[in-house]
């Protein structure tokens, strides 16, 4: 989303928003260590924020937020970090045996129970978290048989379609827009709007 999505897509100003409250609070963490470092870090970011303190050596330690400390938000991506681990493992063992270079050229099929099924659905696009180019889901009932009794299983294989250029996934639409030859749907429609406000 930082590299393809356009410059005001929410998607990307959150993620931007995210870093920016990470780079503060490591800036100010290691301030009493890496002195010089910090400050010179801090009046970086006071280009982008004039409203931050004059020196990292004048702003408070960071506080936690505990609006974060959402329970059933916090066990949702527990699960997920779960799902997550076995996706990796996939993805790895797809990229020793040669079957994909890199993850995001990549095609999950993950086979869950229905529980499972279900928490990933709030997370879509799977796409996006996984950073692959398709996943598909499936009943555990579908798994090979030896794979069924853990109650979650996840192959990776290569994505059908061509990569494209901008975003390097593999996807069928890649040089369907005759404009942009390379460019899959998505990076065609968001480079054509680039060029527009130009």
């Amino acid at each position: 989303r930082l590299y393809t999505d356009l410059a005001d897509a929410q998607d990307r100003r959150s993620a931007q928003t995210a870093l920016w409250q990470i780079l503060r609070a490591l800036a100010l963490m290691m301030a009493p260590v890496l002195t010089f470092t910090a400050e010179e870090l801090w009046q970086h970011m006071r280009k982008l924020d004039a409203a931050l303190p004059e020196s990292v050596q004048l702003s408070d330690w960071p506080q936690t937020d505990e609006r974060i400390y959402d329970q059933h938000l916090l066990a949702r991506w527990d699960g997920f970090m779960e799902v997550r681990q076995t996706v990796m493992n996939a993805l790895e063992e797809a990229k020793k045996c040669g079957e994909c270079e890199n993850p995001l050229e990549a095609r999950l099929v993950l086979y869950a129970g229905d529980e499972t099924r279900q928490l990933l659905h709030t997370f879509a696009p799977l796409e996006t978290l996984f950073i692959v180019s398709a996943v598909e889901l499936r009943p555990i009932e579908q798994a090979p048989q030896q794979a069924q009794a853990a109650g979650f299983h996840a192959t990776a294989e290569k994505n059908t379609g061509d990569k494209c250029e901008r975003c390097w996934m593999r996807l069928a639409s890649v040089g369907q827009d005759q404009r942009y030859e390379g460019l899959c749907a998505r990076c065609a429609d968001r480079v054509a709007r680039l060029e527009e406000s130009q």
